[in-house]
């Protein structure tokens, strides 16, 4: 039924039909998997590496795994900007229907990935020991050496294993995307073992096996996106200085958290060496082998929504956009808490399990007191930069991940505080960040959600679920537009109109249900249709300018993710 919303409440609920809801959350959820697995990348690699090593060579091969991680962290900030960036750019032309500029962009994403891997296999076959000896503990010094020998000629594979999964779920290939990292985690699990047991290479089968299986996911996904499911193929076109910073502006804010992390990991591992507290490196290595995937899927929950956050938020459909915001946050609460009972259940295990005979009990237990309130800070962090305030959440990913981990750690160590509080000290520290800005800086802006309310006060928004096949009942739903909104008739037959035009425009949606939003001002009036569909399947520019002849503004298609929403601006039309 169309219902009116309520508005300007903070926290308030939105009146949307049950089925409407369902719409939103079994979107969100489809993309979930794949949207986590993206973020996995090769952190996955490195996290069964390190469950191998330590199981071949105890405490110390999960020291150097650990040693070793801010190489690949730094590999892939580069890997993970480009993506974004190319991402976002490759989206805006393909909701603008040109294709051949959306293929470009994706073209020039991978000349970008090959220059920058080509200069990491340069430095790394020049400085390999002298690299080694900055990352690494005395002792651990001769096994990075040979592990980073190894990872820096393969960066290609590191650099690369992001773009084919991103391409994959920007145009809704969720199935696929989820098969390149099932198959990169598969072969890095055979490959691992096979390399590090019964062929006894050691450290350096670590890393092959890492290069080989993201080789191997970047070769089935790249053959996804150029086997004609997709807009993308290969093409020659020369790499343009316009693309390199559009990549950097618009992939920077996601590659931070990378780079942060590279950083803080090395200065903690420097902190902790210096300490000289028994077993401290190793401990280490267990709760940040652990942190890096479960921050990961973390992140991947906050990732999910970003893309259609961006359309809510571009749409001016502030009661859905909150919607959203909190679905991610029960989503990643429930996650976090249910992740923290089982480390804290589990933690006399989870080092033998990574072949370590450390006693990290209390480390594990502060790392778990911490993931509620970083499930918090990640998915705050992601949807400012939705809203815009793209600073701000930058700003938000460096406190978190670097300068308070850094600082309290150091702290601690310094007032002799069990240094492992720094987990939960950093994020309630971020937490704290967060809910200060939400109070002081917001302006007239709601807190925490930062949305403008002096607009919104001025929004009708009316929503409708409309079932395949059942278009009529939409079309009398409408005409009642005049009787519970402040529009004449004459114009509640033009949007009424408009409407059904637009409907006619959507061929073959790949979901069940489409869902209908209208907002009107005292002048201005917007009406979207929200659904899933076939990516061939868009409408022309020319088809949208006719459907809303009878309206004076402007009819436009985006798409993200696999959600497609065409949208109608313009002025009321009065009387």
């Amino acid at each position: 039924m169309l219902a009116e919303s309520e508005r300007g409440e903070f926290m308030s609920d939105i009146s949307i039909s049950t089925s409407g809801k369902l719409y939103v959350k079994n979107q969100y959820f489809k993309a979930m998997p794949s949207a986590i697995g993206g973020e996995l990348g090769c952190t996955m690699c490195q996290f069964i590496n390190a469950i191998m090593v330590g199981l071949k060579m105890g405490n110390s091969g999960l020291e150097i795994v650990n040693q070793c991680s801010p190489v690949v962290f730094f590999m892939g900030t580069f890997g993970y900007m480009i993506c974004q960036g190319s991402m976002f750019i490759s989206s805006l032309r393909l909701g603008e229907n040109n294709k051949k500029e959306a293929n470009r962009v994706f073209n020039a994403a991978i000349d970008l990935c090959l220059v920058v891997a080509f200069f990491f296999s340069v430095l790394g076959s020049l400085f390999s020991p002298q690299i080694a000896a900055f990352l690494a503990s005395d002792q651990n010094a001769a096994g990075v050496t040979d592990y980073i020998r190894v990872l820096f000629p393969a960066a290609v594979t590191i650099i690369l294993a992001y773009l084919p999964v991103g391409f994959l779920q920007l145009v809704g290939k969720y199935k696929e995307s989820t098969t390149v990292v099932a198959v990169t985690g598969i072969t890095t699990t055979v490959l691992s073992w096979a390399f590090i047991f019964p062929m006894d290479l050691g450290l350096k089968g670590a890393a092959l096996a890492t290069a080989m299986a993201n080789f191997a996911g970047c070769v089935i996904g790249i053959w996804y996106l150029t086997s004609g499911m997709t807009p993308f193929h290969f093409d020659v076109h020369t790499l343009k200085i316009s693309d390199i910073t559009g990549f950097v502006r618009y992939g920077i804010r996601e590659a931070l958290g990378e780079g942060t992390q590279a950083v803080a990991v090395l200065l903690t591992n420097k902190i902790l060496i210096a300490s000289q507290i028994p077993g401290a490196n190793t401990i280490y290595a267990v709760v940040n082998t652990l942190r890096g995937l479960l921050y990961c899927v973390d992140g991947g929950i906050a990732l999910t929504g970003t893309a259609i956050r961006g359309i809510f938020y571009g749409e001016k459909d502030y009661p859905l956009l909150r919607k959203m915001l909190n679905l991610e946050l029960n989503t990643a609460h429930l996650v976090a808490g249910a992740t923290a009972v089982l480390i804290v259940i589990f933690r006399n295990y989870i080092p033998a399990l990574l072949g370590s005979d450390v006693n990290a009990e209390v480390g594990l237990s502060c790392f778990a007191a911490a993931l509620i309130i970083a499930s918090f800070n990640n998915i705050y962090s992601n949807y400012f930069n939705t809203i815009g305030r793209n600073s701000l959440a930058s700003v938000i990913v460096i406190l978190r991940k670097l300068v308070f981990c850094v600082a309290f750690c150091w702290l601690f160590w310094k007032l002799g505080i069990t240094i492992w509080l720094f987990y939960p000290a950093a994020d309630v520290a971020t937490f704290l960040t967060i809910l200060a800005v939400g109070h002081f800086l917001n302006g007239n802006k709601e807190k925490y959600y930062m949305l403008d309310t002096e607009t919104e006060k001025q929004m009708q928004n009316y929503y409708m679920t409309v079932p395949l096949g059942r278009e009529q009942e939409a079309k009398d739903e409408l005409a009642r537009l005049s009787d519970v909104a402040e529009i004449s008739t004459s114009e509640s037959k033009r949007i009424t109109e408009a409407a059904m035009n637009l409907l006619s425009l959507i061929h073959e949606p790949g979901g069940t249900e489409i869902n209908l939003r209208l907002c009107v001002t005292p002048d201005d009036l917007l009406l979207s249709l929200r659904y899933l569909g076939d990516k061939e399947a868009i409408p022309t520019q020319a088809e949208l300018d006719q459907a809303v002849d009878g309206l004076q503004g402007k009819a436009r298609y985006s798409e993200a993710w696999g959600f497609h929403s065409l949208l109608f601006e313009g002025e009321r039309s009065g009387t």
